[in-house]
């Protein structure tokens, strides 16, 4: 992957989550991925990290937006870059931030 390859990346996981797709933003992990939410809950595996979104675009993130930068890039090996990304989000309802449970996510761990 090169810097321009990567920049094209990132758009595309803006824009499946400016189309509220979370299938398709999913599809953008590996299948052993993990994700640490801005809220600090923990999911491991593209199936959590889908489920725990749709779950939360259906309430809180429901009319969100993200825009996303690529601010740092670095090839580490032909198969390996490490990407930074700046990202913004507008849109949401912050109070249902603390109550995992009664969102309907697989897990709140962390």
């Amino acid at each position: 992957m090169d810097e321009s390859e990567a920049v094209a990346l990132v758009t595309r996981v803006e824009a499946a989550w400016n189309a509220h797709d979370m299938t398709r933003f999913a599809a953008y992990f590996t299948e052993e991925a993990d994700f640490v939410n801005v809220g600090g809950w923990w999911w491991r595996g593209r199936q959590e990290i889908e489920q725990n979104h749709a779950a939360l675009h259906s309430t809180i993130f429901q009319d969100s937006t993200m825009r996303l930068q690529l601010a740092a890039f670095k090839q580490v090996s032909p198969e390996i870059a490490v990407m930074h990304v700046k990202w913004q989000m507008g849109a949401t309802v912050r109070a249902a931030w603390t109550r995992p449970r009664m969102l309907g996510l697989a897990s709140g761990r962390g």
